[in-house]
């Protein structure tokens, strides 16, 4: 692999890509297995209805948070969206496979133009998120966050943890 600045910076961006659709993945896999469970428990209350026996309230609010939810995995469509980052992480995968083998400036040149394809195809960016897989391959580089302080993006406690949730534009540093 040809060593610059400008190779490290593509394969820096595309290691923080393929974190950052792994946790996409995982949260997607979660919600779906949530809903999948509350789903569950719903049957067996209109089950146990059916049976003519008193419901308690307790569980006729996991009924309903579950119709919610699952009325939510139709419309967001969990499985869709885990499916959906699968792949791009599998794409990003392939093209860091390709980088790490290329030999001349043609061949990165091809693989930029490659990443912007993939990225054409990646729904809006979770800037939180995003800050903490940058975060995660600093680390796994041998950065400290305290001694290499100004390379880190630090989100505030809140966007950490709504990384998934909300597409945080104010973080408190710049991302490339």
């Amino acid at each position: 692999m040809i060593e610059d600045d400008d190779t490290n910076d593509l394969i820096f961006a595309i290691q923080r890509s393929v974190r950052y659709h792994d946790r996409r993945v995982a949260h997607f896999d979660v919600l779906h297995k949530i809903t999948s469970v509350l789903t569950i428990l719903m049957s067996g209350i209109v089950i146990l209805d059916l049976a003519g026996t008193e419901s308690r309230r307790w569980i006729k609010v996991i009924a309903a948070v579950a119709a919610v939810l699952g009325a939510f995995d139709l419309v967001v469509g969990y499985s869709h969206r885990a499916t959906q980052h699968r792949e791009l992480k599998r794409q990003f995968c392939a093209l860091e496979r390709r980088l790490v083998k290329a030999r001349t400036s043609d061949e990165i040149q091809e693989i930029q133009a490659d990443r912007l394809l993939i990225e054409a195809d990646e729904p809006p960016i979770f800037r939180a998120l995003d800050a903490q897989c940058h975060n995660d391959i600093l680390i796994a580089k041998g950065y400290s966050p305290i001694r290499d302080r100004c390379q880190f993006h630090i989100p505030r406690w809140y966007q950490r943890w709504t990384a998934n949730w909300f597409r945080w534009s104010n973080l408190t540093s710049n991302l490339p």
